[in-house]
């Protein structure tokens, strides 16, 4: 009989070995909590959802390097001859090595570079393998069950609370969740989700900060977006590039690998149909909605009842008839809103936003609200908590100035600010002059147009740049643009240099009175995870400068 007491051979091995192997189990709550999408963890404590990514990844190592700790000595106490008897009879100890291994797949087919090659079949791999190391956890764990019961119980309600909140906006919707989808490029889309406006719901309050959002949500938050008809189980986190005002909610997808390239090649191939006059309802409509629909139709006992049905099928509501061929209608579905947890910023005498490519998608509407804001307290006269007069400032950096009319949408509202002088706007692009302009050969180039060395945008140059030959969406899209000024753009042909522009801005809010205190609040937001990290870099030069004042930075980036 194998003995147990104190004086046993290897019992510091097997007991330091139960204790690291129960303060690894107990993280799993932290582990699951920190990987949940609604705002409840991020409104109580205050962290941004990078943080608590980091912090995910964090106790997830913790973990693994306790339970590694407790196999090894576990392995080294049980490998003895004398207990070679005792292993068949025990068989939690094999689940124990199940999960274990299964831990192991799970850590390492985690790192940065897998991801990077395959995201969606990662996330289907992580979600397999946390599963079946739960599952095996479970079963080899006597005393320490509830840890892992806690911690999946904490995720699933999660996940389905913002399921239900997802339908209860599309079955809100004005559309029922139909959305337009619209080619701006070869690589961009843009989609338009009608939502019910709830103006009861303040998504400020104190309530509003934790729980998921119906009807109303703040600038800045993203989305987890999902089309049936592409895939099913997968959602991806796109920016709201517009307020809740707007009755829509407005997202700019890029092309890139997995579920986006799915998305766009179904977008091509239907609006190919709608043009040519072939589209038929089965492509609009997901497989397993049309399973059922004619498992229902099969136990329709009543004639009258099938004929009824038989020609409602062919009444499609207004918002699904095609009126642009160029823009297709599909159905979505989606979890949230949530995120954009960073601080009050009417306080701050002065804020300078920093945006690459796509991260205007957070950067334009945190700004307009702003504007907004402080427009409603001017007419109120309320100074209380705020500067009389903000010093706002955008720096835009695009690849093409075709990039710019993407957000048209926030970009009419906040050309009215700068017009009135209380916002500068830089956008700063990349590509060269004779890039930029690609037109038709028939059209003639005026000999006396100055070099695009640094400029404003002319109204012509901005429709002219609409036509070049990218897409038939893009052609549609620049016939949009009527009257608006685009010559209040400050625009310059070359790469943003965010240090000399932390510098220009720093030295216009710096104070002139020593009574007299100031603050600055830099937000930034791009595709590239170096872009904020490098603008953070900079401000560290300036924080214990003479005379330099109180600064505020966050970021907001795609491994948020």
């Amino acid at each position: 009989m194998v003995s147990f007491s104190s004086g046993s051979p290897g019992f510091l091995d097997r007991s330091v070995a139960k204790r690291c192997a129960r303060i690894g189990i107990a993280q799993i709550p932290a582990v699951f909590l920190l990987a949940t999408k609604g705002d409840f963890i991020t409104g109580v404590t205050g962290l941004t959802y990078e943080r608590s990514t980091f912090l995910h990844i964090w106790f997830s190592f913790m973990m693994f390097t306790t339970v590694t700790f407790h196999v090894v000595a576990i392995c080294y106490y049980w490998a003895r001859p004398e207990f070679s008897y005792f292993h068949p009879r025990q068989p939690y100890y094999v689940y124990g090595i199940l999960a274990f291994v299964t831990f192991v797949f799970l850590a390492f087919g985690n790192i940065r570079i897998i991801r990077k090659i395959s995201f969606d079949a990662s996330m289907v791999h992580h979600r397999a393998q946390s599963f079946i190391m739960l599952l095996m956890a479970f079963l080899h764990n006597n005393n320490a069950k509830a840890m892992v019961v806690l911690g999946v119980h904490l995720l699933v309600l999660d996940k389905v609370l913002g399921r239900i909140y997802g339908i209860i906006h599309s079955k809100k919707s004005p559309t029922k969740g139909w959305s337009e989808f619209e080619l701006l490029d070869e690589y961009t889309m843009r989609v338009s989700i009608p939502i019910k406006i709830n103006k009861s719901f303040n998504p400020n309050s104190w309530f509003g900060l934790i729980k998921f959002k119906y009807g109303n949500w703040l600038p800045g938050q993203h989305l987890y977006f999902n089309v049936r008809k592409v895939d099913f189980f997968q959602h991806h986190p796109f920016w709201i590039s517009s307020l809740s005002e707007d009755g829509k909610m407005v997202i700019i997808i890029k092309k890139r690998n997995g579920f986006t390239k799915k998305l766009f090649d179904k977008i091509e191939t239907l609006k190919e149909k709608q043009i040519e006059g072939t589209e038929t309802e089965d492509d609009y409509i997901p497989r397993y909605r049309k399973k059922i629909n004619q498992w229902v139709k099969k136990y329709k006992t009543n004639k009258t009842e099938k004929l009824v049905e038989e020609n409602e099928e062919f009444k499609i509501p207004d918002y699904r008839k095609i009126v642009d061929p160029n823009i297709v209608i599909l159905k979505v579905a989606f979890r949230g809103p949530s995120g954009a947890k960073f601080q009050p910023l009417v306080t701050f005498d002065s804020v300078a936003f920093f945006a690459q490519e796509c991260g205007a998608s957070f950067i334009l509407p945190v700004c307009l609200d702003l504007l907004q804001t402080i427009e409603r307290k001017e007419v109120l006269k309320d100074y209380l908590g705020r500067p009389a007069h903000p010093v706002l400032v955008i720096n835009w950096m695009v690849k093409s100035e075709k990039q710019i009319y993407w957000y048209k949408h926030v970009l009419d509202r906040l050309l009215t600010f700068v017009k009135a002088g209380k916002l500068t706007f830089n956008v700063s692009i990349e590509e060269k002059a004779d890039e930029i302009r690609q037109i038709d050969k028939d059209q003639e180039i005026d000999p006396l147009t100055p070099p695009c060395s640094e400029k404003k945008l002319e109204k012509a140059d901005f429709e002219e740049s609409a036509l070049q030959k990218t897409s038939t969406s893009v052609t549609s899209v620049s016939s949009q643009i009527n009257s608006t000024d685009y010559t209040l753009l400050n625009i310059s042909n070359k790469s943003l240099d965010t240090n000399k522009e932390l510098q220009k801005h720093i030295a216009s809010v710096k104070y002139s009175d020593e009574n007299h205190f100031r603050s600055m609040a830099v937000l930034s937001c791009g595709e590239d995870t170096g872009f904020g990290k490098e603008i953070e870099y900079s401000l560290q030069n300036y924080r214990w400068a003479e005379n330099a004042p109180n600064i505020y930075f966050y970021n907001e980036s795609y491994d948020s």
